[in-house]
């Protein structure tokens, strides 16, 4: 009974110590998600403060290389990440270019199918940086491109600790959304129509978690020094221009460079034959007085409900990534 007590305090101390964000309409801890009293990256000791409203990331890698305001940490500008943006962004596309002819080609697209060969031919047969960049952006080497973009970081998952606790405060919450889109549209439900509703969310709609730390491979953070090192004393070029512009902005502010940062990452998984506009037509038959022009605007609003951002269109399965704390390298900021 004494152990039972003392883990019971335990638990209780590093629960009310935890860091907190905000999700879902809800409180999440860091002690459900990770099992310790604080948010990540774990890999770093050089972190940002807690983001306690999470930014949306999509993809996952959207912020990584960015100038981050160290005060606002909801202000940014682009930096390193314009590497991924269709462009001539001179020495920074020139880094990544080499990275990708050293490093990524050869460890990534090691399969011979006919797209990595076709994609390897006309890569290599450009003569400059510009043209391999524009070779990467061509509609057919899309799923290439990602697979490149993907291989200057690295992705390191963990599992949710309390994932079933997570699941049932997204669930409320996705509740909630809809109990809210109809008390806009003041409409009166009877307890056994909200629990009709509530039931396609519990039985109809699947949480998966993980909690995911990226960040630069140490090879490309490695390039990313070097580079900042040299343009300090380089003079101005046409190349090296636009790296340099974003240098003085960079030193002439308190920000850091995002070398990674932690995510909250849920795959949301729809049943969709059970997820209908005629399901939610036919529970809404229930309610008194509803003409059906209201009850056809009504199920139009609820459907989409079935996302926070009110943009549900029957999609199967859904990623989201929350971006909880940045993580910058010391080295880097002393390059300013």
């Amino acid at each position: 009974m004494k152990k039972i007590l003392t883990i019971f305090i335990t638990t209780l101390l590093l629960t009310s110590c935890a860091e907190k964000v905000y999700l879902f309409n809800a409180k999440i801890s860091s002690v459900d998600i990770n099992g310790t009293k604080k948010y990540g990256p774990k890999s770093t000791a050089r972190t940002s403060k807690l983001i306690k409203d999470p930014i949306l990331s999509e993809p996952e890698y959207e912020y990584l290389g960015r100038l981050i305001s160290a005060n606002h940490l909801r202000t940014n500008n682009g930096f390193f990440d314009f590497i991924f943006r269709n462009g001539d962004y001179g020495v920074l596309d020139k880094l990544y270019i080499n990275f990708l002819e050293e490093v990524s080609i050869p460890n990534k697209l090691t399969e011979s199918t006919t797209i990595n060969n076709e994609f390897k031919n006309d890569f290599f047969a450009k003569p400059t940086y510009q043209e391999k960049k524009q070779v990467l952006f061509q509609d057919k080497y899309k799923d290439v491109r990602v697979i490149l973009e993907k291989s200057v970081y690295r992705s390191i998952p963990n599992e949710i600790k309390q994932v079933q606790k997570i699941e049932s405060i997204f669930k409320s919450g996705l509740n909630s959304n809809i109990e809210a889109v109809i008390k806009e549209s003041n409409i009166e439900l009877s307890g056994d129509l909200k629990a009709k509703l509530e039931s396609m969310v519990k039985n109809n709609v699947e949480i998966k978690g993980k909690y995911i730390d990226i960040e630069f491979v140490k090879e490309f953070r490695d390039n990313i020094i070097d580079l900042l090192g040299k343009l300090k004393f380089e003079q101005p070029t046409p190349e090296n221009a636009f790296a340099r512009n974003y240098l003085n902005y960079f030193k002439a502010n308190g920000d850091f460079v995002a070398v990674g940062y932690s995510l909250l990452q849920f795959e949301i998984i729809y049943n969709t034959s059970k997820i209908t506009t005629s399901e939610i037509s036919l529970i809404l038959d229930g309610v008194a007085d509803l003409s059906e022009t209201q009850k056809a605007s009504l199920t139009a609003k609820v459907y989409t409900s079935f996302s926070f951002s009110r943009d549900f269109t029957g999609e199967s399965k859904s990623t989201k990534n929350y971006l909880v704390r940045y993580a910058y390298d010391g080295t880097i900021q002393t390059l300013k």
